[in-house]
Protein backbone atom coordinates (compact mmCIF):
# COMPACT_ATOMS: atom_id res chain seq x y z
CA UNK A 1 0.00 0.00 0.00
CA UNK A 2 1.80 3.09 -1.05
CA UNK A 3 2.32 6.04 1.38
CA UNK A 4 -0.76 8.49 0.13
CA UNK A 5 -2.83 5.76 1.80
CA UNK A 6 -1.70 5.44 5.18
CA UNK A 7 -3.27 6.87 7.72
CA UNK A 8 -7.15 6.23 5.92
CA UNK A 9 -8.67 9.15 4.05
CA UNK A 10 -11.56 8.76 6.58
CA UNK A 11 -9.02 9.89 9.60
CA UNK A 12 -8.22 12.92 7.54
CA UNK A 13 -11.48 14.05 7.11
CA UNK A 14 -12.89 13.20 10.52
CA UNK A 15 -9.50 14.32 12.57
CA UNK A 16 -9.02 18.18 10.47
CA UNK A 17 -11.51 20.48 11.16
CA UNK A 18 -12.80 22.67 8.10
CA UNK A 19 -11.67 25.75 7.57
CA UNK A 20 -14.52 28.64 7.99
CA UNK A 21 -14.88 31.35 5.35
CA UNK A 22 -14.13 33.73 7.60
CA UNK A 23 -11.27 32.41 9.50
CA UNK A 24 -12.44 32.41 12.97
CA UNK A 25 -10.62 28.73 13.13
CA UNK A 26 -8.10 29.29 11.33
CA UNK A 27 -5.24 28.38 14.02
CA UNK A 28 -7.03 25.11 14.99
CA UNK A 29 -7.38 23.87 11.41
CA UNK A 30 -4.03 25.30 10.32
CA UNK A 31 -2.78 23.39 12.89
CA UNK A 32 -4.74 19.94 12.33
CA UNK A 33 -4.21 20.10 8.60
CA UNK A 34 -0.39 20.62 8.68
CA UNK A 35 -0.31 17.36 11.29
CA UNK A 36 -2.05 15.41 8.64
CA UNK A 37 -0.63 16.04 5.65
CA UNK A 38 2.82 15.22 6.78
CA UNK A 39 1.30 11.96 7.82
CA UNK A 40 0.59 11.42 4.69
CA UNK A 41 4.12 12.46 3.00
CA UNK A 42 3.47 15.29 0.58
CA UNK A 43 4.09 18.38 2.43
CA UNK A 44 6.60 18.78 0.03
CA UNK A 45 3.91 19.97 -1.87
CA UNK A 46 2.77 22.44 0.55
CA UNK A 47 6.05 24.19 1.44
CA UNK A 48 7.35 24.17 -2.25
CA UNK A 49 10.29 21.97 -1.08
CA UNK A 50 9.12 18.86 -4.04
CA UNK A 51 9.40 20.86 -6.96
CA UNK A 52 7.86 19.76 -10.43
CA UNK A 53 10.39 17.72 -12.19
CA UNK A 54 11.69 18.68 -16.04
CA UNK A 55 12.85 16.69 -18.70
CA UNK A 56 16.47 17.20 -19.86
CA UNK A 57 15.83 17.05 -23.58
CA UNK A 58 12.80 17.87 -25.98
CA UNK A 59 11.74 14.41 -25.39
CA UNK A 60 11.98 12.58 -22.41
CA UNK A 61 13.16 9.63 -21.28
CA UNK A 62 10.83 6.61 -20.08
CA UNK A 63 12.65 7.43 -16.61
CA UNK A 64 11.93 11.02 -16.66
CA UNK A 65 8.39 10.35 -17.45
CA UNK A 66 7.54 8.00 -15.19
CA UNK A 67 8.83 10.82 -12.45
CA UNK A 68 7.09 13.24 -13.96
CA UNK A 69 3.86 11.18 -13.22
CA UNK A 70 4.47 10.21 -10.14
CA UNK A 71 4.94 14.24 -8.92
CA UNK A 72 1.80 15.21 -10.61
CA UNK A 73 -0.13 12.22 -9.52
CA UNK A 74 0.99 13.37 -5.52
CA UNK A 75 -0.35 17.14 -6.64
CA UNK A 76 -3.86 15.97 -7.59
CA UNK A 77 -3.81 14.17 -4.49
CA UNK A 78 -2.75 17.33 -2.19
CA UNK A 79 -5.25 18.98 -3.74
CA UNK A 80 -7.87 16.83 -3.46
CA UNK A 81 -6.81 16.80 0.85
CA UNK A 82 -7.33 20.79 0.82
CA UNK A 83 -10.67 20.84 -1.26
CA UNK A 84 -11.57 18.39 1.40
CA UNK A 85 -10.91 21.25 4.02
CA UNK A 86 -11.54 24.48 2.33
CA UNK A 87 -14.79 25.92 1.19
CA UNK A 88 -15.53 26.32 -2.49
CA UNK A 89 -15.80 29.83 -2.90
CA UNK A 90 -11.93 29.67 -1.28
CA UNK A 91 -10.45 27.42 -3.50
CA UNK A 92 -12.12 29.09 -6.73
CA UNK A 93 -10.61 32.62 -5.66
CA UNK A 94 -6.80 31.11 -5.63
CA UNK A 95 -6.80 27.66 -8.11
CA UNK A 96 -5.71 30.29 -10.70
CA UNK A 97 -2.38 31.12 -8.72
CA UNK A 98 -1.29 27.70 -9.96
CA UNK A 99 0.38 24.67 -8.32
CA UNK A 100 -0.34 23.51 -4.74
CA UNK A 101 2.20 25.45 -3.18
CA UNK A 102 1.27 28.62 -4.85
CA UNK A 103 -2.67 28.02 -3.23
CA UNK A 104 -1.72 26.96 -0.08
CA UNK A 105 0.69 30.05 0.28
CA UNK A 106 -2.13 32.70 -0.70
CA UNK A 107 -4.96 30.94 1.50
CA UNK A 108 -2.38 31.50 4.65
CA UNK A 109 -1.77 35.09 3.59
CA UNK A 110 -5.45 35.59 3.83
CA UNK A 111 -6.40 33.84 6.90
CA UNK A 112 -3.42 34.65 8.73
CA UNK A 113 -4.84 38.93 8.51
CA UNK A 114 -8.24 37.65 9.10
CA UNK A 115 -7.47 35.32 12.44
CA UNK A 116 -5.50 38.83 14.01
CA UNK A 117 -9.21 39.63 15.11
CA UNK A 118 -9.29 36.01 16.32
CA UNK A 119 -6.00 36.07 18.56
CA UNK A 120 -7.06 39.13 20.09
CA UNK A 121 -9.97 37.31 21.00
CA UNK A 122 -8.69 34.76 22.33
CA UNK A 123 -6.10 36.68 24.23
CA UNK A 124 -9.12 38.87 25.79
CA UNK A 125 -10.91 35.58 26.81
CA UNK A 126 -7.69 34.58 28.58
CA UNK A 127 -7.21 37.55 30.93
CA UNK A 128 -10.77 37.00 31.70
CA UNK A 129 -10.99 33.59 32.62
CA UNK A 130 -12.07 32.55 36.32
CA UNK A 131 -12.25 29.32 38.09
CA UNK A 132 -15.60 27.67 38.91
CA UNK A 133 -16.38 27.69 42.57
CA UNK A 134 -18.38 24.14 41.86
CA UNK A 135 -15.87 22.27 40.15
CA UNK A 136 -12.55 20.38 41.74
CA UNK A 137 -9.66 23.34 41.95
CA UNK A 138 -7.24 20.84 40.30
CA UNK A 139 -9.71 20.77 37.34
CA UNK A 140 -9.89 24.30 36.82
CA UNK A 141 -6.40 25.02 36.85
CA UNK A 142 -5.64 22.12 34.51
CA UNK A 143 -8.05 24.22 31.84
CA UNK A 144 -6.38 27.32 32.64
CA UNK A 145 -2.82 26.19 31.84
CA UNK A 146 -4.41 24.13 28.63
CA UNK A 147 -5.44 27.23 27.30
CA UNK A 148 -2.34 29.52 27.98
CA UNK A 149 -0.26 26.36 25.85
CA UNK A 150 -2.84 26.75 22.85
CA UNK A 151 -2.15 30.83 23.04
CA UNK A 152 1.60 30.09 22.97
CA UNK A 153 0.73 27.43 19.90
CA UNK A 154 -0.90 30.51 18.44
CA UNK A 155 1.94 32.97 18.41
CA UNK A 156 -0.40 34.90 21.40
CA UNK A 157 2.34 36.72 23.35
CA UNK A 158 1.48 36.01 26.93
CA UNK A 159 4.07 37.68 29.37
CA UNK A 160 4.99 36.03 32.90
CA UNK A 161 3.35 38.88 34.93
CA UNK A 162 0.69 38.76 32.28
CA UNK A 163 0.24 35.25 33.04
CA UNK A 164 0.62 35.15 37.26
CA UNK A 165 -2.10 38.57 37.21
CA UNK A 166 -4.14 36.16 35.39
CA UNK A 167 -3.98 32.84 38.09
CA UNK A 168 -4.57 35.17 40.64
CA UNK A 169 -7.68 36.99 39.26
CA UNK A 170 -8.83 33.33 38.54
CA UNK A 171 -8.65 31.69 41.94
CA UNK A 172 -11.38 32.24 44.58
CA UNK A 173 -10.87 35.55 47.01
CA UNK A 174 -9.50 33.51 49.82
CA UNK A 175 -7.30 31.95 47.66
CA UNK A 176 -5.98 35.14 45.73
CA UNK A 177 -5.83 36.92 49.10
CA UNK A 178 -3.30 34.04 50.37
CA UNK A 179 -1.17 34.43 47.04
CA UNK A 180 -0.82 38.52 47.32
CA UNK A 181 -0.16 38.13 50.79
CA UNK A 182 2.59 36.02 49.53
CA UNK A 183 3.60 38.39 46.80
CA UNK A 184 3.53 41.64 49.04
CA UNK A 185 6.47 39.28 51.64
CA UNK A 186 8.44 38.38 48.50
CA UNK A 187 8.80 41.94 46.94
CA UNK A 188 9.56 43.29 50.48
CA UNK A 189 12.32 40.73 50.95
CA UNK A 190 13.57 41.68 47.23
CA UNK A 191 13.52 45.67 48.34
CA UNK A 192 15.50 44.89 51.60
CA UNK A 193 17.95 42.49 50.08
CA UNK A 194 20.80 44.64 48.32
CA UNK A 195 20.87 44.11 44.29
CA UNK A 196 23.89 42.61 42.88
CA UNK A 197 25.78 44.85 40.10
CA UNK A 198 24.61 41.91 37.16
CA UNK A 199 21.40 42.55 37.93
CA UNK A 200 19.03 43.79 34.99
CA UNK A 201 16.41 46.22 36.04
CA UNK A 202 14.30 45.85 33.10
CA UNK A 203 14.31 41.92 33.80
CA UNK A 204 13.22 42.37 37.17
CA UNK A 205 10.20 44.39 36.45
CA UNK A 206 8.81 41.88 33.92
CA UNK A 207 9.46 39.20 36.66
CA UNK A 208 6.46 38.73 39.02
CA UNK A 209 7.51 38.33 42.55
CA UNK A 210 6.13 34.30 42.49
CA UNK A 211 6.91 32.75 39.27
CA UNK A 212 3.50 31.48 37.70
CA UNK A 213 4.52 27.60 38.14
CA UNK A 214 5.44 28.20 41.95
CA UNK A 215 2.63 30.08 42.53
CA UNK A 216 0.17 27.30 40.91
CA UNK A 217 2.32 25.05 43.27
CA UNK A 218 1.63 27.17 46.45
CA UNK A 219 -1.67 27.61 45.62
CA UNK A 220 -2.63 23.65 45.27
CA UNK A 221 -1.24 23.22 48.58
CA UNK A 222 -3.19 25.36 50.60
CA UNK A 223 -6.20 24.30 49.09
CA UNK A 224 -5.47 20.76 49.85
CA UNK A 225 -4.79 21.79 53.49
CA UNK A 226 -7.91 24.07 53.99
CA UNK A 227 -10.01 21.35 52.56
CA UNK A 228 -8.53 18.64 54.87
CA UNK A 229 -9.30 21.20 57.41
CA UNK A 230 -13.09 21.52 56.82
CA UNK A 231 -12.86 17.60 56.42
CA UNK A 232 -11.82 17.10 60.04
CA UNK A 233 -13.73 19.71 61.55
CA UNK A 234 -17.33 18.31 60.14
CA UNK A 235 -16.48 14.65 61.51
CA UNK A 236 -15.15 16.23 64.40
CA UNK A 237 -18.57 18.47 64.82
CA UNK A 238 -20.49 14.86 63.83
CA UNK A 239 -19.01 13.37 66.69
CA UNK A 240 -19.93 15.72 69.40
CA UNK A 241 -23.47 16.09 68.37
CA UNK A 242 -23.89 12.37 67.97
CA UNK A 243 -22.27 11.80 72.05
CA UNK A 244 -24.65 14.90 73.28
CA UNK A 245 -27.94 13.46 71.51
CA UNK A 246 -27.59 9.95 73.36
CA UNK A 247 -26.59 11.41 76.94
CA UNK A 248 -28.39 14.59 77.21
CA UNK A 249 -32.10 14.48 78.40
CA UNK A 250 -34.22 15.26 75.62
CA UNK A 251 -35.65 18.91 75.60
CA UNK A 252 -38.95 18.56 73.94
CA UNK A 253 -42.02 21.45 74.01
CA UNK A 254 -45.14 20.57 71.82
CA UNK A 255 -47.80 18.39 71.29
CA UNK A 256 -47.53 14.69 70.39
CA UNK A 257 -45.95 12.12 72.11
CA UNK A 258 -42.91 13.91 73.19
CA UNK A 259 -39.05 13.68 74.00
CA UNK A 260 -38.48 9.53 74.51
CA UNK A 261 -36.29 8.11 77.55
CA UNK A 262 -32.74 7.77 76.77
CA UNK A 263 -31.81 4.58 77.46
CA UNK A 264 -29.96 3.42 80.42
CA UNK A 265 -30.34 7.44 81.59
CA UNK A 266 -32.57 8.61 84.26
CA UNK A 267 -34.69 11.37 83.96
CA UNK A 268 -34.81 12.33 87.94
CA UNK A 269 -30.86 12.51 88.77
CA UNK A 270 -28.86 11.82 85.49
CA UNK A 271 -27.37 8.61 86.42
CA UNK A 272 -27.21 5.29 84.41
CA UNK A 273 -28.48 1.61 85.65
CA UNK A 274 -32.75 2.55 86.28
CA UNK A 275 -35.08 5.17 85.18
CA UNK A 276 -37.25 7.89 87.17
CA UNK A 277 -39.63 5.98 88.76
CA UNK A 278 -37.47 3.39 90.41
CA UNK A 279 -34.79 6.54 91.36
CA UNK A 280 -33.73 6.30 94.85
CA UNK A 281 -32.65 10.06 94.99
CA UNK A 282 -35.35 13.07 95.85
CA UNK A 283 -37.39 14.17 93.22
CA UNK A 284 -35.87 16.83 90.86
CA UNK A 285 -38.05 20.58 90.69
CA UNK A 286 -38.75 19.48 87.39
CA UNK A 287 -41.09 17.11 89.07
CA UNK A 288 -43.48 19.25 91.12
CA UNK A 289 -46.33 20.40 89.92
CA UNK A 290 -47.56 17.38 88.10
CA UNK A 291 -50.64 16.12 88.21
CA UNK A 292 -52.10 19.54 89.72
CA UNK A 293 -56.05 19.75 89.64
CA UNK A 294 -57.30 22.32 86.72
CA UNK A 295 -58.47 25.52 88.22
CA UNK A 296 -55.23 25.93 90.42
CA UNK A 297 -53.85 29.63 91.10
CA UNK A 298 -57.09 31.25 90.29
CA UNK A 299 -55.72 33.77 92.96
CA UNK A 300 -53.13 35.48 90.26
CA UNK A 301 -53.76 39.32 89.55
CA UNK A 302 -54.55 39.10 86.07
CA UNK A 303 -56.07 41.77 84.09
CA UNK A 304 -58.39 39.57 82.82
CA UNK A 305 -59.68 37.86 86.27
CA UNK A 306 -59.17 41.59 88.25
CA UNK A 307 -61.90 42.70 85.42
CA UNK A 308 -63.91 39.47 86.12
CA UNK A 309 -64.21 39.72 89.56
CA UNK A 310 -65.39 43.32 89.50
CA UNK A 311 -68.40 44.28 91.36
CA UNK A 312 -71.11 45.99 89.27
CA UNK A 313 -73.90 48.12 91.10
CA UNK A 314 -76.65 49.10 88.66
CA UNK A 315 -77.48 52.87 89.27
CA UNK A 316 -81.70 53.61 88.41
CA UNK A 317 -82.69 55.14 86.03
CA UNK A 318 -83.33 58.94 86.80
CA UNK A 319 -86.43 60.12 84.73
CA UNK A 320 -87.16 64.38 84.39
CA UNK A 321 -86.31 66.69 82.39
CA UNK A 322 -83.08 67.34 80.87
CA UNK A 323 -82.17 63.37 81.82
CA UNK A 324 -83.22 62.02 79.03
CA UNK A 325 -81.24 59.14 77.52
CA UNK A 326 -78.76 59.32 80.68
CA UNK A 327 -77.54 56.18 82.26
CA UNK A 328 -74.12 55.52 84.64
CA UNK A 329 -72.83 52.64 86.25
CA UNK A 330 -69.92 52.44 89.09
CA UNK A 331 -67.60 50.36 90.92
CA UNK A 332 -68.60 48.33 94.45
CA UNK A 333 -65.38 47.13 94.96
CA UNK A 334 -61.52 47.24 94.16
CA UNK A 335 -60.58 45.62 90.88
CA UNK A 336 -58.28 42.75 92.63
CA UNK A 337 -59.76 39.44 93.76
CA UNK A 338 -60.84 38.82 96.51
CA UNK A 339 -58.53 35.79 97.94
CA UNK A 340 -60.90 33.82 100.38
CA UNK A 341 -64.10 34.06 97.95
CA UNK A 342 -65.40 32.64 94.79
CA UNK A 343 -68.45 34.91 93.86
CA UNK A 344 -69.70 34.94 90.12
CA UNK A 345 -69.81 38.49 89.19
CA UNK A 346 -72.98 38.55 88.03
CA UNK A 347 -74.86 38.05 91.39
CA UNK A 348 -73.81 40.42 94.41
CA UNK A 349 -73.69 37.89 97.35
CA UNK A 350 -76.93 38.83 100.44
CA UNK A 351 -78.65 41.62 97.36
CA UNK A 352 -80.50 39.09 95.08
CA UNK A 353 -82.80 36.19 95.30
CA UNK A 354 -80.44 34.71 92.88
CA UNK A 355 -77.87 34.25 95.70
CA UNK A 356 -80.23 33.53 98.23
CA UNK A 357 -81.15 30.26 96.05
CA UNK A 358 -77.33 29.28 95.07
CA UNK A 359 -74.94 30.53 97.41
CA UNK A 360 -76.64 30.06 100.84
CA UNK A 361 -75.08 26.90 101.11
CA UNK A 362 -71.41 25.81 100.39
CA UNK A 363 -72.69 22.44 99.21
CA UNK A 364 -72.13 21.98 95.30
CA UNK A 365 -74.70 19.10 95.71
CA UNK A 366 -78.28 19.64 94.26
CA UNK A 367 -81.18 19.74 96.87
CA UNK A 368 -82.94 16.30 98.05
CA UNK A 369 -86.15 16.13 96.38
CA UNK A 370 -89.62 15.43 98.38
CA UNK A 371 -91.94 12.35 97.34
CA UNK A 372 -95.23 13.23 96.42
CA UNK A 373 -98.00 11.04 95.51
CA UNK A 374 -99.17 10.66 91.76
CA UNK A 375 -102.33 12.13 92.85
CA UNK A 376 -104.05 15.23 93.73
CA UNK A 377 -107.18 14.08 94.96
CA UNK A 378 -106.08 12.96 98.45
CA UNK A 379 -104.98 16.39 99.27
CA UNK A 380 -107.29 18.56 101.27
CA UNK A 381 -108.15 22.39 100.41
CA UNK A 382 -106.35 23.38 103.76
CA UNK A 383 -103.61 21.64 102.65
CA UNK A 384 -102.69 23.58 99.69
CA UNK A 385 -103.80 26.42 100.98
CA UNK A 386 -101.16 25.93 103.80
CA UNK A 387 -98.72 24.89 100.83
CA UNK A 388 -99.56 28.09 98.85
CA UNK A 389 -98.97 30.52 102.13
CA UNK A 390 -95.13 29.08 102.43
CA UNK A 391 -94.13 30.22 99.04
CA UNK A 392 -92.40 33.39 99.26
CA UNK A 393 -93.78 35.63 96.04
CA UNK A 394 -92.19 36.21 93.41
CA UNK A 395 -90.63 39.97 92.68
CA UNK A 396 -91.97 42.09 90.17
CA UNK A 397 -90.34 41.98 86.96
CA UNK A 398 -87.76 44.94 86.17
CA UNK A 399 -89.32 48.00 84.49
CA UNK A 400 -88.88 48.10 80.30
CA UNK A 401 -87.16 51.01 79.87
CA UNK A 402 -87.03 51.50 75.42
CA UNK A 403 -83.73 51.50 74.24
CA UNK A 404 -84.19 54.93 72.87
CA UNK A 405 -84.72 56.30 76.27
CA UNK A 406 -81.36 54.36 77.29
CA UNK A 407 -79.36 56.15 74.61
Amino acid sequence: MSSTNSPSLSDFIAGVEKLDSMGSNWLISEQQFTIAVKQKEVWGHFDGTTVRPTQAGDTATPAETTTITAWEKKENFTLYLLTLKIVPATYAKHKRKGDTAKIWKAITQEFTSKSLLARSNLRRDFLNMRADPSQDLRSEIDRLQLTYENLLMYDVAISSTEYASVIINFLPDTLSAFILQLSAQMKLQARLTPATPSSDSSTALDTPAIEPDLMIELVLEEWERRRDDKKGKKSKDTGITASAVSTEKPKWKGKGRGPQRPVGVCWNCGGKGHHEVDCPSPKSDSSKGKGAPKGQGRSNNSMLERVLSARIKEVPIIRGPGYEGVWSAMLRGPLTADSGTDEDIWSSAGDSAYSELTEATDSDSPPSLQTVSGSMSSCSEDDVAAAQDDVEPSPPPPEHVPLLERM
